[in-house]
Parts: structure tokens; C-alpha cells; sequence
């Protein structure tokens, strides 16, 4: 059998976050019935850390370390009695496939938070800001469906700004804050001009 180069791995995964995981460190190449595979030292939302394959993290089939399983399990068994309500199936999508605070992680929380402004008839549920996670005080319903548009925001000294938040501060263009960006002398420039000498 031709053995796999130990370093055939993409380094830039590093760091970088897959559902509920976080790639912390390079574990090298594993064997497992006769064929090798690359696998990474994963940190989950809850605290857990876990070694898993490289490419069940890429395609999705790993989530979390397992503990995301563990909740769809009990939620099986739950006792709200609304397991089979539109309510119950909204969260159910917003959980896998949306960014939601960690009160909202729990149906229980997400209910109490939402059912006063609950119709019924609605079925979509959107962001007021869309930079920030689905919550108690950043959600509202809709019967259409819309695109949520991303604005562009730049993480300057631990605060979000807006494109246009820096294009007025800086007194210069959108286009020419892009510029600065991509050189990499935009956050500089922001840090001067929030705190001139």
C-alpha cells in the first residue's frame, strides 16, 4: 500500500471554526482499517476537545464532539408538548443553520422570548442586526421570505464598524477604505484618527 505524505494537510485550516468546532492543532495522519486520513485536534462550543478527521470536519458529517447529538436526543423526549408545532421546527432549522446566542441553544429560552410575538401565521424569522447572533433583543417574524445582505464590517481594537462608518470618519471613499484594507494600512489609519497625537 503507498503510504500518504504525513504533511499532505492545509495548514490555513487552523484556527478556523466548522459548526460547533474549532481547529485547534494538527494531529498528522491516522490509520483506521487499512487507509490513513488526516485529523485535527477539534475544541467544541461546549468546552470539549477531540480528535477528529479532517475531512468528516470539512463535509459536515462532524459538527460538534458529539454533544450536538446528545442534545437532539433529549430534545426527542422533551416535555413541552411542542415538538410537533411550526414554533418547534423554526428553532429546530435556526439552531443547525444559524448563529443564535446560547440562551437560544435551548428551546425552552427561545419560546419564552418569541411567543408573545408568535402569529402563527408567521414562518420566517429574521435579524434586526444581521452582524449579530439570532436573540431575545435581535429577531423579528415575517410571511416573506427575504436575503439578509451583509454589511461590511471591519474589527477595529475590538469594536465593529461599518464601511461607511469608516469612509466618514476617514473623510475618504467606500472604494478607498476597501483599498486600505486589502494594503493593510486600514486599521492604522482608523486608530490615528480615533486618537490623534
Amino acid at each position: 500500500m503507498k503510504k500518504r505524505n504525513q504533511h499532505n494537510h492545509n495548514p490555513e485550516l487552523q484556527g478556523k471554526t466548522f459548526g460547533f468546532l474549532t481547529l485547534i492543532k494538527w494531529e498528522g495522519m491516522k490509520q483506521f482499517r487499512n487507509q490513513c486520513y488526516s485529523s485535527w485536534l477539534c475544541q467544541c462550543h461546549c468546552g470539549k476537545h477531540k480528535i477528529i478527521r479532517e475531512s468528516n470536519i470539512l463535509t459536515g458529517v462532524s459538527r460538534s464532539c458529539g454533544c450536538l447529538r446528545k442534545e437532539k436526543c433529549a430534545l426527542v423526549h422533551t416535555t413541552h408538548g411542542l415538538s410537533r408545532k411550526p414554533i418547534y421546527r423554526i428553532w429546530a432549522h435556526l439552531i443547525q443553520n444559524k448563529q443564535v446566542t446560547k440562551a437560544w441553544k435551548k428551546f425552552d429560552s427561545f419560546y419564552e422570548d418569541v411567543k408573545n410575538s408568535f402569529s402563527g401565521n408567521d414562518v420566517y424569522l429574521y435579524r434586526l442586526d444581521i452582524n449579530k447572533p439570532y436573540g431575545k433583543d435581535n429577531f423579528y417574524w415575517s410571511d416573506t421570505i427575504k436575503w439578509e445582505k451583509p454589511k461590511h464590517t471591519y474589527d477595529i481594537d475590538g469594536k465593529m464598524y461599518t464601511r461607511k462608518e469608516i469612509s466618514d470618519l476617514l473623510k475618504v471613499s467606500r472604494q478607498r477604505v476597501e483599498q486600505l484594507d486589502k494594503q493593510g494600512y486600514l486599521i492604522g489609519r482608523v486608530l490615528m484618527a480615533l486618537d490623534p497625537l
